[in-house]
């Protein structure tokens, strides 16, 4: 039986037991992982990691500096992005979240769209790794969504 045929054999059973079912699994495919657990969670409250660092590439006289707590955890991922900025705006002490652009992969992410969202379409566009092996306790940087923030430059 597939990993994702135990996976969604286990319905809403507590998260415990799908991660005691990940366990048992010598080497998977770390976004797979993630897919599955977003597919489980699609409906209900879901958190997300992510980390914030600022653009090394920002224009202008004033660039923003790296905040410094660059992991964070949403309890929620059916917040859209401008939740971010807001978020942004409060620790770099800026006059409105509209003067933070969010990017991710490079590219600017919509401020209306939800975070959940920008979850999933990291996960599709995200290059794929080979299949590592993983063990509880090991370290997930390489695996956590990467968020770029930086002063928005106002179109000419």
């Amino acid at each position: 039986m597939s990993l994702r045929d135990q996976w969604n054999q286990k319905g809403c059973a507590g998260f415990v037991e799908k991660r005691q079912l990940l366990m048992t699994f010598q080497a998977f495919h770390p976004q797979q992982c993630c897919t599955l657990l977003l597919q489980s969670k699609k409906e209900e409250v879901a958190p997300v990691w992510f980390s914030l660092l600022a653009s090394e590439e920002q224009e202008g006289d004033a660039p923003l500096p790296q905040i410094p707590s660059s992991y964070l955890r949403l309890k929620d991922g059916n917040v859209p992005v401008s939740f971010i900025q807001k978020y942004l705006m409060k620790k770099l002490d800026l006059n409105s979240e509209a003067e933070v652009e969010i990017r991710c992969m490079g590219r600017p992410v919509i401020p209306t769209l939800l975070l959940r969202n920008l979850v999933d379409q990291w996960l599709q566009t995200a290059p794929k790794p080979e299949q590592v092996p993983v063990s509880a306790g090991c370290s997930a940087k390489d695996f956590v969504m990467v968020l770029a923030y930086a002063r928005k430059v106002p179109n000419p």
